[in-house]
């Protein structure tokens, strides 16, 4: 049987392993597909109760609404410390697919696992290759779909790599050059109340709003909101000896 990767969550400081990507199938432990990039938020102490976000290609987590294949689709895991006995109890849930032709790229979540964040690529632009939008959602699966930056999809832009801050309401994500064919992004950042049919504020720029020459590659934005971390291949971003000479990816703040 071939090896698929799984998703557990180790609680700390007892070291137990809870497996989250358990296949639903009588007789079957694992699931049939591979599980990869989970991302936890804590949502209470007493008792302990996690939510833990990730990305499947497996068919068998939950009982209905997925596809068989290898279309990698978004769950959201919900885990509980039993009150009355020793163990835990998990819940799994799909996120809904945007539409029928779209797929998970990657996904983040909250620190107070509230709201999940992730791209979705959607072939529908012919030979311009694969529309890739990001959407902000309730974590419960219970509210639609928020487009991240109307902005970006009116101008052919594709946004991906998304962060949260504790509840949601400043998004940080990477958004694509236009007229670039290499794939070159830049870090953008949004709120909940901002114009989203303009520019979104641009994050890798020096002090003097001289923008990145480089290339951004992830970011992560603080749970107050407030920073920014990211990792870009740029060497005009800070006043430092040797700067011109940056090639490879550093990170900022």
């Amino acid at each position: 049987m071939q090896q698929r990767s799984q998703v557990f969550l180790r609680v700390m400081p007892s070291g137990e392993h809870i497996l989250l990507s358990k296949s639903i199938v009588p007789q079957q432990f694992w699931g049939s597909g591979d599980s990869t990039a989970p991302k936890v938020a804590m949502l209470s102490e007493s008792p302990l109760a996690y939510r833990v976000a990730f990305l499947s290609d497996a068919p068998d987590l939950v009982r209905q609404g997925v596809q068989s294949g290898s279309v990698v689709h978004s769950f959201v895991a919900t885990v509980f410390q039993r009150s009355s006995s020793s163990g835990w109890e998990v819940s799994i849930k799909k996120v809904p697919n945007v539409d029928s032709e779209s797929e998970f790229r990657d996904l983040s979540i909250s620190a107070d696992g509230t709201k999940i964040i992730y791209s979705t690529a959607n072939i529908e632009l012919g030979s311009d290759g694969a529309r890739v939008d990001t959407y902000v959602q309730d974590a419960s699966g219970l509210s639609p779909p928020e487009l991240v930056c109307p902005y970006a999809r009116a101008s052919h832009l594709r946004t991906f790599g998304g962060s949260l801050s504790y509840s949601g309401d400043v998004r940080v994500f990477l958004m694509s050059r236009a007229n670039n064919t290499s794939g070159d992004a830049d870090v953008y950042m949004t709120q909940v109340g901002d114009n989203t049919t303009t520019p979104p504020t641009q994050i890798n720029v020096a002090e003097d709003g001289t923008v990145s020459n480089g290339r951004a590659m992830s970011a992560q934005v603080s749970p107050g909101g407030d920073y920014a971390a990211f990792s870009d291949v740029a060497n005009n971003l800070v006043s430092i000896p040797g700067a011109e000479g940056i090639q490879a990816s550093q990170a900022y703040l």
